[in-house]
Parts: structure tokens; C-alpha cells; sequence
């Protein structure tokens, strides 16, 4: 957060952050309950001013870990980018063990939030998008081929169901070590073939969209213009109407 940011979140100015942070002013002790209050934070602790780069929970004294996130530069990127590959297999499985815990606190969120199907499907296509921007569907493909045994897969079915279907994870865990160079080449284990004896139907609530059959979205109207109404439904006329109405341009009936 910026200081303009947090000073707002706790009712007072960026100007009055900048001085606590440089040291010019302390922190009140109402300003530091309405900060423990906000992100329960011990406010002794914030008082007091003793170990500010350790913070600690209100009420508890456990101190929240020393986390640092590092992106890397364009030039680190690239050079990234060029190597046959980055990481071991035990660093990428210590991140995919962080992505999948982030994963699940969002869809438990999504759950109580009653977005959930809409969430898991917007969820999938960002991932299947993602992997077209970095053209990764292809090898994405092969390494599912290698899981399944099978060059006739389902690629949806094979990525975002694989676990439901029986052998999965098995051929997963056989062919990881090879696909990270820990076996030769020519020792490519042997997986048994992923067979679907039933289809598999995954339906998520709220998610009207997610159906096998096509559904006609309303059209938009041309040119950013509001779309027409429908004509207003009219009783039908009695059979004494046309005689009781004026029929005929105004000059005849001036005339008559």
C-alpha cells in the first residue's frame, strides 16, 4: 500500500505516514488501535516501536515470516526465457504447493460467495489462455500423451479432469523423473493407457454457460445503439371500431 493508501485506510493523512516511517513522529496510542483494529496488529508493539521489521498478531506475539518476492528483470527474463530449463523438479513443486493453497482459498472464497461455478469456469480459460500466449498447448499436449498413453486424448478432459480418471496420478508420478532428466532418455518408463470407460460430466453450479449444448447469447445492438423494444401487445378491435373511427387523410375529412 502506498502511504496516501494506508494513511486513509486508518483516518489519517499520507503526510503523517511518511513522518512515522522517517522517524519524525510517533505513533499515537489511538492511532495505533485503530491500526490493530484495521490489520491486528499488536498495537504495543506499535507503540513502543520495537522490532518493526518482525509484526506481530494482536493478542498472540507470533510474528508474521520474512517473505520477500523477487520478479525478474527484462534481462533476467530472457535469459530465463533461453535456458533449456530453470528449475528442479523439488523447487517447481514447492511453488506449485503455494499456487495450489492460493488456488483453494480462492475457491473456498468463491464457494461462500456464491460465485463458484462462475469462478472454476472464468478460472479455466484464463489458465487454457495463458498457456496459448506462451505456446505452451503443444507440449502441454505431449506431456498429457505421456500421462495418458494415449495419442487420441481429450484435452480438456485430460487437463482439468485427469484426476477423476483411474491411473492418472500413477503415470503422473512415473513420468515426472524422466521428464526432469533424473532418467536417461532412452529410460522412459512405461505407463499403463488411461482408458474412460463412462463419460465424465462435470457440472458447476451457477455456471449456466458450461453446458454441451449451444446457447444463443442475446445479440448486441448495431452500433452501440440501444436494442429496440418489443411492440407493446394491443387488444384486439371490436367489430363496431372501424365505423367509429375517422378513417381517411384530414382534407377528405374536412370535406365530408
Amino acid at each position: 500500500m502506498s502511504q496516501p493508501e494506508f494513511g486513509k485506510a486508518v483516518g489519517v493523512s499520507g503526510k503523517t505516514i511518511q513522518q512515522i516511517e522517517n522517524g519524525l513522529l510517533k505513533i499515537s496510542p489511538g492511532l495505533a488501535q485503530k491500526i490493530s483494529q484495521i490489520f491486528l496488529l499488536d498495537p504495543d508493539q506499535l507503540v513502543k516501536g520495537y522490532e518493526p521489521e518482525h509484526p506481530r498478531f494482536i493478542g498472540r506475539g507470533i510474528p508474521f515470516p520474512r517473505v520477500e518476492i523477487h520478479f525478474f528483470t527484462r534481462e533476467g527474463y530472457e535469459l530465463r526465457k533461453k535456458a533449456a530449463r530453470d528449475l528442479h523438479r523439488a523447487e517447481v513443486d514447492k511453488d506449485l504447493a503455494n499456487l495450489n493453497f492460493a488456488l483453494e482459498v480462492f475457491v473456498d472464497a468463491a464457494n461462500h460467495s456464491k460465485c463458484y461455478g462462475p469462478f472454476l469456469t472464468a478460472y479455466m480459460k484464463m489458465l487454457t489462455s495463458l498457456g496459448r500466449e506462451f505456446g505452451l498447448l503443444e507440449r502441454t499436449n505431449r506431456i498429457l500423451t505421456d500421462y495418458t498413453a494415449r495419442p487420441d486424448g481429450d484435452f480438456d478432459t485430460d487437463l482439468f479432469c485427469g484426476l477423476l480418471l483411474p491411473g492418472m496420478r500413477e503415470n503422473r508420478a512415473r513420468i515426472r523423473p524422466w521428464l526432469y532428466d533424473e532418467l536417461p532418455d532412452k529410460n522412459k518408463p512405461s505407463v499403463s493407457r488411461i482408458t474412460r470407460n463412462a463419460p465424465i460430466e462435470i457440472q458447476f453450479m451457477n455456471a449456466p454457460f458450461l453446458t454441451t449444448g449451444k446457447q444463443s447469447l442475446p445479440r448486441s445492438s448495431p452500433k452501440g445503439k440501444s436494442p429496440r423494444k418489443p411492440a407493446p401487445h394491443l387488444p384486439p378491435r371490436d367489430r363496431g371500431s372501424a365505423a367509429q373511427k375517422p378513417s381517411g387523410s384530414r382534407r377528405a375529412r374536412a370535406a365530408g
